[in-house]
């Protein structure tokens, strides 16, 4: 289960991001509501003109999501509600699913999509790594992702070796302390639910 985690506090200014937080979680969360709602209506422009109508429902509601829950289970109950109206009125014409068809295919989009998250400590080194700074970003892109050495590092940014050495250092210990810090917040909304 995907937990898109924010803090939301009761002052004001949170009160005022939540709807922005929630457009982006909308944004982030676009591809994957429209693949579940053409999965089950199997029409292309029928899925779109839905996904229209889920998004204006989504943002319509965005005060009633819960920052730190699934976003995508809460958005695709808000399609199913959506699509089932469509069935209704496809029915009439003779082409329908059941409500129990519509739920196993929910059901199995609900299974993919629990399969293809990542676990939750990649997801929290993710965060973590967009509260670095550029410059550690990139030296910690170009050791462990391009897998250059440390020489090579410091060649391509300017910099002594040691100047290196020193700032990676610095860059997994942050990383490891915002990870652990994540997974124990994350831990304790678990504990919560």
């Amino acid at each position: 289960m995907t937990n898109d985690s924010a803090v939301c506090g009761n002052d004001e200014s949170s009160a005022q991001e939540h709807p922005e937080h929630v457009a982006r979680l909308l944004i982030k969360h676009r591809s994957s509501l429209l693949a579940f709602i053409f999965a089950v209506m199997r029409d292309f422009d029928a899925a779109e003109d839905t996904l229209q109508d889920v998004s204006v429902a989504i943002w319509e509601n965005a005060d009633t999501f819960e920052l730190g829950s699934n976003f995508g289970a809460w958005a695709r109950s808000i399609a199913r509600r959506r699509i089932a109206a469509y069935w209704r009125t496809r029915s009439r014409s003779g082409q329908t699913l059941s409500d129990e068809q519509i739920d196993q295919l929910v059901d199995g989009f609900e299974q993919l999509q629990s399969a293809n998250e990542p676990e939750p400590r990649k997801r929290a080194l993710v965060e973590c790594l967009g509260h670095l700074s550029p410059l550690l970003t990139r030296l910690i892109h170009l050791r462990y992702s391009k897998q250059l050495s440390l020489a090579d590092v410091a060649e391509s940014v300017g910099q002594p070796t040691e100047t290196i050495r020193k700032a990676l250092y610095r860059g997994r210990t942050a990383l490891r302390e915002c990870i652990e810090r994540k997974l124990a917040l994350n831990a304790e909304a678990g504990s919560v639910s």
